[in-house]
């Protein structure tokens, strides 16, 4: 496939994505989580999704297929096209492969639960996502910001 990059409004990307999707582009928007809290005096955290690259949103195109700029510049809120003088910009497979491997595709949020002080980490649940409703145990690892790590309890046999 071939990729190339659309300009949009910042916080604006997740809605062209869906309109694309709709359309039947392919479409990635690559997120980021950044933890914030709930009510700036909440202990409350939540792991908000955003996008990695604000104002890009990528779309790809078949080797073969000869894109259709008409249509993605009829669609509200894309403002251009990643260009320079000589036409788009394509962005190399590999460049697309690495960036859609180390990005999740949606937008994840978690909470955390209130547990007793005892416990080692604290215990969070996903509310959305592909892994919704499952907990997860945020672990502080040496030498950086405390992160999330994906603990998961094994699945357990009906």
């Amino acid at each position: 496939m071939i990729w190339y990059a659309l300009v949009v409004p910042r916080r604006k990307e997740f809605t062209v994505e869906s309109i694309l999707a709709e359309q039947g582009f392919a479409v990635h928007v690559p997120v980021i989580h950044n933890p914030r809290r709930i009510h700036r005096k909440s202990k409350r955290m939540v792991l908000q999704g955003s996008a990695h690259f604000p104002g890009w949103v990528f779309t790809g195109f078949n080797d073969d297929e000869i894109p259709d700029w008409e249509a993605i510049k009829g669609v509200e809120f894309v403002r251009g096209l990643v260009a320079n003088a000589l036409g788009p910009i394509a962005f190399p497979a590999n460049c697309m492969a690495a960036i859609m491997r180390d990005f999740h595709q949606r937008p994840v949020r978690y909470t955390r639960e209130v547990r007793k002080r005892y416990r080692t980490g604290i215990l969070a649940e996903i509310t959305s996502g592909p892994y919704q409703d499952r907990r997860v145990r945020i672990v502080p690892i040496p030498h950086h910001v405390p992160t999330l790590v994906e603990v998961f309890t094994p699945e357990k046999a009906a």
